[in-house]
């Protein structure tokens, strides 16, 4: 027996779970559209439509009957009350009453009080609302069937009842749904009759104790004014006057009129002084001084007294004018009047300085330094000494003077500051007291108003019965127990399509097996057994099989194809057939050899002579010339198994006879086409794997398992061959495409089965 043919570069080896690692023992992957991947699609949901269908009847008949059975729908009775604020001639002077403010807080109050205990109460105690079926029902809930106490009637009525506020509106809606179509309208109306009277007792007896409560604060605020006054009177009569402000812009002004004076005779008694020492060291006599005979206080402005007196009223006025400012700001029109006397002083001051003269500045013999020119302009250089002594002695007991003057003033601004500060503190105090007190007043005057126009509230509209069911559950239910149903349904399907251990479509045989996928065969039925002709869509589907087969072959030099699957009922014989029939139509010498000694099938197929074959060729009986055998199409030779002699043994497969004869159809056809047993059940396929240049596994849908599958390839593997490719026959995908292309090219209705179950003759 001829040794197996070492396992190629490129084996892979099956893994755990399905899948095959390492290194492909194929070429190159072709790309797989996502879908081929797995999740759901309307190719698998169509193939599932009776289980879907199933699922969503079972689950409307387990659901739906409880739902109209023993769900009651409920209904719903709703009063409108209207709340607003009016008030009377007495507030407005129009003639229609003028609406105030509606705040907020009053809608919020008025909803708090509506369920309230007192009012819920009153409302139960009405002898129409112990007459209704929702008065008398125990309601049932999970915390009671767990043996809680049932909640009392006030508590059911506050979670049942619903009441809120209308947007945009003055009006509060008060709700109510129960089973029975003759009780809502009933506790509802007693409702809102209760609020109304509860609600007039509660506004009465508030107003009364808020009017109370603001007139004892008032009084409390009148007598602290009272207080108030009489201590600012005291304080007043202190400082001499009611406005402290006057009382510090006098003192500020009295005060900087003697620093200025003070310091405008400083400087005198300096000029004094200095004069007097020059004198002094001259010998009474300057030697640059001038000879004019004139009297001091004729030659200087300061010992001129209507100057003096011009420049004091220029300084009081710029005094004024600094202190407006401060007081009264820079926009204050009174200020241009300030501005005024201040540039009509400075403008008598310079008539006056006119009038005087420029004195001893540009004379001869005048001064010689700046402080000579100082002392000369108030005449000084020309008095004598005992002038000089006398008038230095006289500037120092006004200097004395006007500082005990000035410290007398200051202490008499400390003691009034101090009294003033006092004032205004207690001005302020007693401002802020009549703010409150006004403030008080108005309230306790929109009180009274309130008294004589209240915040009207009544009914808008009266709760009806209902006739109509409020938001009938019963529907939406259904609707949702459909919509679970047919959720249900595709779940299910999805499920059964994940767990199923058959290949069904092309994505389950490539989630299967990561090899290239050369095609699919359709499933046609057979409307006539005596149809010859192909099926048109058989045709194409093949012509793709075929074309993806020669595309991975070209330039390789293999020739000898395999043809195998994992189990059988496959269809492998079909697709060898068919592929053969392919390859002589576009012109290819094939030959198809039956390879399968167990099970051949393909001679009764083709109405082929069934006595010889490869088992009498291999005992050497009949050459390869005599056993094979040619077909109505050209270029198609079919060697069938043929009958066994007795000397055969399925052994002469693996001795190198069947090798020799691969080697001799190689120098003959183009392509030689082995149709073997399933790799599973028999050692056939895995003998004569090795010899062979590739394989094709053929899986069948919804026959085909894929654990079968991946341990067929494994096997496939293990034995030396390659895998050149998967084809999966028996779907239905194309058969809208069949019936189009039929259509199309007018084969008309007689269509025979591609890939039958049992691998039956191929009506052609």
């Amino acid at each position: 027996m001829a040794p197996l043919a070492p396992r190629p570069r490129g084996y892979l080896a099956a893994a755990p779970g399905g899948r095959f690692e390492g290194p492909a023992i194929f070429d190159a992957e072709p790309s797989i559209p996502k879908e081929a991947w797995g999740g759901l699609s309307l190719r698998t949901l169509l193939q599932a439509k009776w289980q879907i269908i199933g699922v969503f009847l079972l689950v409307i008949i387990l659901a739906l009957p409880p739902i109209w059975l023993f769900i009651k729908p409920n209904y719903q009775a709703t009063a409108k009350v209207r709340a607003e604020k009016v008030a009377p001639h007495l507030v407005y002077s129009q003639d229609e009453p003028g609406e105030l403010r509606f705040l907020p807080w009053f809608m919020n109050t008025q909803i708090a009080m509506l369920t309230s205990t007192d009012v819920l109460k009153k409302a139960l105690e009405h002898p129409e609302v112990r007459k209704t079926a929702w008065y008398s029902e125990t309601p049932r809930s999970l915390r009671t069937l767990l043996g809680a106490e049932p909640p009392n009637r006030v508590e059911r009525l506050q979670d049942e009842l619903d009441v809120q506020q209308q947007e945009f509106t003055e009006l509060i809606q008060v709700k109510l749904a129960t089973r029975e179509p003759t009780d809502p309208h009933v506790i509802v109306n007693a409702v809102v009759d209760e609020y109304l009277k509860y609600r007039e007792a509660v506004e009465h007896e508030r107003k009364e104790e808020l009017y109370k409560s603001l007139t004892e604060e008032q009084k409390s605020v009148e007598r602290e004014i009272e207080q108030l006054v009489d201590q600012k009177a005291t304080l007043s009569k202190q400082l001499g006057t009611d406005d402290p402000d006057i009382v510090r812009a006098q003192l500020a002004t009295q005060l900087t009129e003697l620093e200025m004076e003070q310091k405008k005779l400083q400087r005198a008694f300096d000029q004094t002084s200095y004069a007097l020492e020059r004198r002094e060291d001259a010998g009474q006599t300057l030697p640059d001084e001038p000879k004019f005979d004139v009297q001091p206080d004729q030659m200087r402005y300061a010992n001129d007294s209507e100057w003096a007196r011009r420049k004091q009223s220029l300084d009081e006025a710029k005094h004024a004018l600094e202190l407006g400012r401060q007081r009264l700001g820079e926009r204050n029109p009174r200020l241009k009047e300030l501005e005024s006397n201040v540039a009509y002083a400075q403008q008598r001051l310079n008539e006056r300085t006119a009038q005087l003269g420029p004195g001893w500045q540009g004379s001869p013999g005048g001064p010689v330094n700046e402080t000579d020119k100082e002392m000369d302009a108030v005449g000084l250089m020309s008095w004598t000494p005992e002038m000089l002594a006398w008038q230095k002695d006289q500037q120092a007991r006004e200097l004395k003077v006007l500082e005990a003057q000035i410290d007398a003033v200051k202490e008499e601004q400390a003691e009034k500051g101090d009294l003033a500060k006092q004032v205004a503190q207690v001005a302020d105090q007693l401002h802020r007291k009549n703010e409150l007190y006004e403030a008080l007043h108005d309230r306790i005057q929109g009180i009274l108003v309130e008294q004589k126009a209240p915040p009207r509230v009544s009914i808008a509209s009266n709760a009806v019965a209902p006739t109509q069911p409020y938001k009938d559950r019963r529907l939406l239910l259904t609707v949702m127990v459909m919509a679970m149903g047919m959720v249900a349904g595709v779940v299910v399907a999805h499920l059964r399509s994940t767990v199923d251990p058959r290949i069904r479509e092309m994505g389950d045989l490539q989630r299967t097996m990561r090899v290239p996928f050369l095609g699919q065969l359709p499933y046609v039925r057979v409307r006539n057994e005596s149809a010859l002709a192909t099926p048109p869509i058989v045709v194409e589907c093949m012509r793709m099989v075929r074309t993806a087969l020669l595309e991975r072959l070209a330039g390789t030099g293999k020739k000898v194809v395999l043809i195998t699957s994992a189990s059988s009922r496959a269809g492998k014989t079909s697709v060898s057939i068919e592929l053969s029939r392919s390859l002589a139509r576009v012109g290819k010498r094939t030959l198809l050899v039956e390879a399968d000694l167990r099970r051949p099938m393909v001679g009764e197929r083709l109405g082929l002579d069934c006595r010889n074959g490869l088992a009498t060729v291999l005992c050497g009986r009949l050459s390869d010339a005599d056993a094979i055998q040619a077909t109505d199409l050209a270029k198609l030779d079919v060697l069938v198994a043929g009958e066994f002699p007795e000397d055969f043994e399925p052994e002469r497969l693996a001795n190198g006879q069947f090798t020799a004869c691969i080697a001799r159809w190689r120098k003959n056809y183009d392509y030689v086409i082995v149709d073997s047993a399933p790799i599973l059940p028999v050692a056939d396929t895995r003998i004569i794997a090795g010899q062979t240049d590739g394989a094709i596994m053929v899986s069948r849908s919804a026959h085909s398992r894929r654990s079968e599958v991946v341990q067929a390839c494994a096997d496939l593997s293990a034995a030396g061959g390659s895998l050149l490719g998967t084809v999966l026959v028996g779907t239905r995908a194309g058969a809208g495409y069949g019936r189009a292309y039929g259509y199309a090219y007018g084969a008309g209705g007689q269509y025979g089965s591609c890939a039958g179950a049992d691998d039956k003759t191929l009506k052609g």
